[in-house]
């Protein structure tokens, strides 16, 4: 596998690839954009990739001109849910790895309603979309242990060194003996959750977060969990991104 492959960080909003961008992007050999969207824009777009090698060739090409620009010989992009489409981006870049990053839906959330408040439905869509994050970045890392990484955002939290090692490993690139010197560690805002919030959460996504090692508070109030409009908007999320899979593998 080729040393020098494309690094893309992905995951859900608010899961924390913003921090971990910055500190892959600080790497010497590294070289890492924001929100290009190479892979995630609408499917009329990004669907000629199935058709097209030659593009996947020139976004190497371009970003791989853009790295050397810097000094760096590796390039790179931060954006959401590539998770959706890494099969593709697998299959045309055989050399990626991509890191998927995942936070807690409870403090993923928590995290959400900080920056965009609450609304009708948010709760609900928010943690579908967790849920078939999780389930597509889990598929993928069973079928491609060697190129696609889960992480948990809360295990850099708590053990960085020996986390951003594996990390370094996994990637193939040297690690400095300084490493913790360039990572963050003051913490995300994040709103009081009540306690009806964290009762859907584990209601719905309670066995996707075992799956992760995220235990459930042990509070239960059953009406919480049968809320119409967030209810409505789980759902409606699910259908949507059910539909989203679908259009991506035909």
């Amino acid at each position: 596998m080729d040393p020098d492959g494309p690094i893309f960080i992905t995951g859900l909003d608010r899961s924390g690839k913003t921090r971990l961008r910055r500190f892959l992007g600080a790497h010497p050999d590294v070289h890492l954009v924001r929100h290009v969207a190479l892979w995630t824009r609408d499917d009329d777009v990004s669907g000629d990739l199935t058709d097209d090698a030659s593009l996947a060739d020139g976004i190497a090409a371009r970003y791989s001109a853009q790295a050397s620009e810097h000094g760096k010989r590796r390039w790179g992009e931060q954006d959401a849910e590539i998770e959706r489409r890494a099969e593709r981006v697998l299959r045309q870049l055989p050399s990626a790895r991509i890191i998927h990053l995942v936070r807690d839906p409870r403090r993923r959330y928590a995290a959400v309603v900080a920056g965009q408040h609450r609304r009708a439905g948010r709760l609900g869509s928010t943690t579908a979309s967790w849920i078939a994050s999780v389930r597509q970045g889990t598929a993928h890392a069973a079928r491609y242990p060697r190129q696609y990484r889960l992480v948990r955002d809360e295990d850099l939290d708590a053990r960085p060194r020996p986390e951003l090692e594996r990390l370094h490993a996994f990637l193939g690139l040297s690690m400095a003996p300084d490493i913790l010197d360039g990572w963050s560690t003051e913490p995300p805002e994040m709103a009081e959750l009540r306690g009806a919030e964290v009762t859907f959460i584990e209601a719905w996504a309670g066995a996707t977060m075992r799956t992760m090692g995220y235990p459930a508070s042990g509070g239960r109030t059953a009406l919480a969990a049968w809320h119409p409009v967030e209810l409505a908007g789980l759902v409606a999320r699910s259908v949507r991104e059910s539909r989203s899979r679908r259009r991506v593998t035909q």
